[in-house]
Formats: C-alpha cells, sequence, structure tokens
C-alpha cells in the first residue's frame, strides 16, 4: 500500500518587534525600550559617581564650618591630660546652647594671637573675681562673697599655680571668662594668668572627642572642681 504523506505542522514564523498595525493580535505587547549607547551609560555613571562626592563634600564643609572642628594640641599647655599631638574633635554647637561650666576643656581664639585658637581649662566664670594665693585659684562670687579655694581634680597632687605675671587678681565681665592650662609650671602654659580674661565671643566650643592616638580615643572628660571646706578672707 501506498504510504501516506506526513502532514506538515503548521507553519509558525518568528515574529520580531511585531507591528500591532500588521497585526492587531499583538496591539498589547509593550515594545523594547530602546538601550542607551555604552557612552551614554558611562557618562551617566560618572554623573551619578560626581553627584554622590560633591553631597559627601557639602555635608564635611558643613560639619566642619559650624558643627564640629578638628584641633591639633600643639605644646605642652595641657599636660598631663592632652599631650602635644593630640588630635581632639571640637563641638562647636556646645556653647550657643549652654554657656561654659567651671572645668570645661574649651578651644578658643587667643587674645593676644586671634588668627590662632588655643585649649585651656575654664577657670572662671563671668562676674567672678580669680585672685591666686598660696598656689591656689580662689573664686570669689555672689555665692561665695568670702570666696572659697578649688580643688581641681585634674591637676597633679601637690601642683603649685604660680602667676605668670605681677597680677594676681582678676575681676571678670558680665562675658568674660578665665582660663589656665593644666600645665602650672612656671612658663609652661600662656593663659588668663598672662594675658587676663576671654571675651565669650572668642569661645570656638568645647572639647568633645580625642581621636588620637587611638589607644586614648573616646570622650574628653570635663571635670569639674570642688571648693575647699574653708573660706579664704577677702583680699
Amino acid at each position: 500500500m501506498p504510504r501516506k504523506p506526513k502532514a506538515k505542522p503548521p507553519h509558525r514564523s518568528a515574529v520580531k518587534n511585531p507591528d500591532p498595525s500588521e497585526n492587531p493580535a499583538f496591539a498589547n505587547i509593550p515594545a523594547e525600550p530602546e538601550q542607551p549607547a555604552k557612552g551614554e551609560r558611562a557618562l551617566h555613571a560618572v554623573w551619578e559617581v560626581a553627584k554622590t562626592v560633591a553631597f559627601i563634600v557639602l555635608v564635611a564643609v558643613v560639619v566642619r564650618a559650624f558643627l564640629i572642628q578638628p584641633f591639633l594640641v600643639v605644646g605642652e599647655s595641657m599636660e598631663p591630660n592632652f599631650q602635644n599631638g593630640n588630635y581632639l574633635l571640637v563641638n562647636q554647637v556646645s556653647y550657643s546652647l549652654g554657656k561654659p561650666k567651671r572645668g570645661d576643656v574649651a578651644v578658643f581664639k587667643a587674645p593676644p594671637e586671634p588668627e590662632t585658637s588655643y585649649i585651656k581649662r575654664v577657670v572662671g566664670l563671668p562676674g567672678e573675681t580669680v585672685r591666686l594665693t598660696d598656689g591656689k585659684f580662689v573664686i570669689v562670687n555672689e555665692e561665695h562673697p568670702e570666696g572659697f579655694v578649688l580643688k581641681e581634680p585634674y591637676e597633679v597632687e601637690g601642683t603649685n599655680t604660680l602667676p605668670e605675671s605681677g597680677q594676681t587678681s582678676w575681676t571678670l565681665g558680665s562675658e568674660e571668662y578665665f582660663v589656665a592650662g593644666d600645665n602650672r609650671l612656671p612658663g609652661k602654659s600662656s593663659d588668663s594668668r598672662a594675658w587676663g580674661p576671654v571675651p565669650e565671643d572668642f569661645l570656638v566650643g568645647k572639647v568633645w572627642l580625642r581621636v588620637y592616638p587611638l589607644a586614648e580615643f573616646g570622650p574628653v572628660p570635663h571635670e569639674r572642681p570642688t571648693s575647699y571646706s574653708f573660706t579664704v578672707a577677702p583680699a
């Protein structure tokens, strides 16, 4: 018997990017979007990186200008608590939100050298009288009109604080602070004992963080002086 010819499968044509105008059945199939050229993709990637870098730089500038400022300790005026080469971060908004307190480690524009920043300890507050008596700071204010002797926990036991000029008594104005370095050895700290009080608008900020050396990384403590139990008669 003669073989029956096999039925041919229905012809299927491959359709690429169908044109809905030729075949309405493909009207709902979205056309494949055109891919950007390699050069365009590279240019877009560069633009995105540039925007990210610009944003990071802008944030760094704002933080540096208004919030946190780095400070490198130069010299030995704050030994033994801060050494030459210590790298610190200073909170510049701290004194916009509140007044300095006795015992704060503050950075300020030095009255004898306004273009230079100094780091010292706040000893006397506005309106007080600060005196040097027997190697100790004596504070006279409204609360203690007879005066009291500061006990400074950040100082080495037996520290003797001497004048750096012929002056031994300073009366502070309503916006002035008396500051001193922690190193009270003769000639080791240029501070209020030598050139007088610091105006409030000279203050840069409060030392916040010690970054270097890494072994001492962490927040900087601001120890508060206390008074001796006896008072000192005013001069």
